[in-house]
């Protein structure tokens, strides 16, 4: 993961061995240490096409499984979107929040490619 920190784990959601109860869940949950400060990263990936409600619905997976592991720290969903994304799928998006711990969080859009830290 470009510009992650070098203490870190990230669990791949996808992981047979972690059943999701039909939940859609994100590609990675990735945890991590920076300054002192605890980092939980709700992370989609997406090359191509997507629908802002099942983005969301997928990054909402994610918030709830690291909220199961008691996880506590500063929650970011993350998507981060490859080429021959429409404007408008990126701005519906913007309008979704992912609520962990009771608050609602904005979905932030990164590039693939981009460090992780321009998310945070």
């Amino acid at each position: 993961m470009k510009g992650a920190p070098s203490l870190r784990t990230i669990v791949d959601l996808d992981c047979p061995a972690l059943t999701s109860r039909g939940e859609a869940r994100c590609d990675y949950v990735a945890f991590f240490e920076r300054s002192g400060a605890d980092w939980i990263v709700a992370l989609e990936l997406k090359s191509g096409s997507f629908r802002g409600g099942a983005v969301a619905q997928q990054l909402q997976g994610g918030a709830n499984f690291a909220e199961s592991l008691s996880a506590r720290g500063h929650f970011v969903p993350v998507l981060a979107y490859g080429s021959g994304v429409r404007r408008e799928w990126l701005r519906s998006l913007r309008k979704r929040r992912v609520v962990y711990r009771g608050r609602r969080h904005q979905i932030v859009l990164i590039r693939c490619g981009q460090a992780i830290w321009a998310a945070l």
